[in-house]
């Protein structure tokens, strides 16, 4: 399970499906073969975060209310449990 505090208010992804896992599959092969800048890189993150926990909360309350210090952790976080992680990972503001 993960779970993400932003501005104060929790969300949950209880389990990562294959539907997840297919939906960041995706947005990774849409810039297959492309130099992102780190920009686009950091963009391609935020998506990725909403699109796993089916949009409970969009790309600007992530960015407008999550720590930057924190960010870069968020990333690997999820990064890790789409990718097969235990599946009990809670990521704080701090």
């Amino acid at each position: 399970m993960l779970k993400i505090k932003i501005g104060g208010k929790e969300f949950t992804k209880p389990f990562i499906s294959a539907r997840t896992l297919r939906n960041v599959m995706k947005i990774l092969a849409d810039s297959e073969g492309k130099e992102l800048s780190t920009l686009e890189q950091f963009d391609q993150s935020v998506e990725i975060i909403t699109a796993v926990f089916d949009h409970q909360f969009t790309a600007d309350d992530l960015l407008d209310n999550f720590p930057s210090n924190q960010f870069t952790n968020l990333v690997e976080t999820v990064m890790n449990e789409v990718m097969g992680g235990d599946g009990k990972k809670q990521i704080t503001e701090k």
